[in-house]
């Protein structure tokens, strides 16, 4: 009996995995990922899910792409679905559906192929997203495109919020394409490969904070690297600070001369130069603990100065 291989993770692949589940498609099997205990684990689980219904599913780490393989003889495969899968699926995989294999990418491609689009397109500032289905060949998010949809991002989306929003845009163009992705017809535009943006991903190191940066720069960093992911930070001698929410600060407004990474402590409230403004800090985490009342911080006193760095 013909049916689809499902690769998931993350809550948008959980989002497709519940989509395909309720349009009744046969799925032999789901491959997922087991979670790392060195990683905030914010999103549901696929595992879960795949026992709660009784599906057939793997974890990716417990294979090679020979035993992957050689378990997919065993089926009858349509479609091979991947939804925020780690890995890139190799020819070999590819070559075993029928109709081809399909990734649903969260960017409006061809911009923002690669890793962590999501954190990236609020890092560069973008006032759009999207989401992408489209045909999976040997380079990554590269493949002819099935359905697109964009959405809007807000100066005040994080990641979180950025992902309810492609949750529920993904939900919607791959129920409306599944039938013809099933049947082989759909249809399927090529990607202007000129107009391809490709992005990699990130790791905590990469949070530190140059005060040096326009203040819209550092606003749009701070966002698009806050909880659940390990946040932008910066330093005060060896105390290294966290910073979870700011605000942009209008200069007019705080009569105090500063420099780029001076922090300035006034009215109880704490602000930070930066290449062409102030930054205020609304929430941030030191000492192992958050604050979002600066006054109670011995770091930051009213009246005294200190240099982020």
């Amino acid at each position: 009996m013909n049916g689809v291989v499902v690769f998931a993770y993350h809550n948008m692949g959980l989002m497709a995995l519940r989509a395909l589940i309720d349009s009744g498609v046969n799925i032999h099997l789901v491959v997922t990922h087991k979670d790392n205990p060195n990683e905030n684990i914010w999103f549901h689980s696929v595992a879960k899910l795949c026992k709660e219904k009784n599906i057939k599913f793997i974890y990716a780490e417990d294979f090679s792409i020979k035993e992957m393989n050689e378990i997919f003889c065993d089926y009858d495969i349509s479609v091979i679905f991947s939804i925020y899968y780690r890995y890139l699926l190799p020819t070999s995989l590819l070559k075993k559906a029928r109709y081809g294999a399909v990734n649903m990418h969260g960017s409006y491609l061809p911009k923002y192929r690669g890793r962590v689009p999501v954190n990236w397109q609020i890092i560069n500032g973008e006032k759009e997203s999207g989401v992408t289905l489209h045909y999976m060949i040997d380079k990554p998010d590269a493949g002819d495109i099935i359905d697109q949809t964009q959405v809007g991002i807000t100066l005040y989306d994080t990641p979180v919020t950025l992902f309810a929003k492609l949750e529920k845009a993904g939900k919607k163009i791959l129920n409306r394409s599944l039938n013809g992705i099933l049947n082989g017809t759909c249809d399927r535009v090529p990607q202007d490969h000129t107009k391809a943006t490709y992005y990699g991903g990130r790791k905590p190191e990469d949070g530190k904070i140059d005060w040096s940066w326009v203040s819209e720069r550092i606003y749009n960093f701070i966002r698009g690297v806050t909880k659940p992911y390990p946040g932008a930070f910066s330093y005060i001698k060896d105390n290294k600070i966290i910073i979870w929410k700011a605000s942009i600060k209008n200069l007019k407004e705080i009569d105090k001369k500063f420099i780029p990474g001076m922090v300035i402590v006034d009215k109880d409230q704490v602000y930070v130069g930066t290449g062409d403004g102030l930054i205020q800090l609304n929430k941030i985490h030191v000492n192992d603990k958050d604050y979002v009342y600066f006054n109670s911080i011995d770091l930051l006193q009213n009246g005294n100065r200190f240099t982020l760095n």
